[in-house]
């Protein structure tokens, strides 16, 4: 008998905190340890400056695959928030 595949299933983890305009939630989706994909589900930060930082900072954690990226200029705020609210997620994981 061939032993069945055991195919990983996506989790997906939610965590929070507080940007400039209020609260920052994301959906951290990670498989096989590995963050596969970020979603900012709610924010009210800054159009432009603070999307920006959101875009930048969701890219860079998941090409490193670590919160420990830096913060974009004029932005620190927003992108600090947005990172505590990814470790904040990946931390519901263990």
């Amino acid at each position: 008998e061939e032993a069945e595949e055991i195919i990983s299933q996506p989790e997906e983890y939610i965590g929070e905190d507080r940007g400039i305009g209020g609260p920052i939630k994301v959906l951290v989706k990670m498989k096989d340890d590995k963050i596969t994909d970020i979603e900012v589900v709610y924010h009210n930060e800054t159009k432009g400056v603070g999307t920006n930082a959101i875009d930048t900072i969701i890219s860079s954690i998941i090409e490193n695959q670590t919160t420990d990226v830096d913060t974009v200029s004029g932005a620190t705020v927003t992108s600090k928030a947005l990172l505590n609210a990814v470790k904040n997620a990946i931390d519901k994981k263990e």
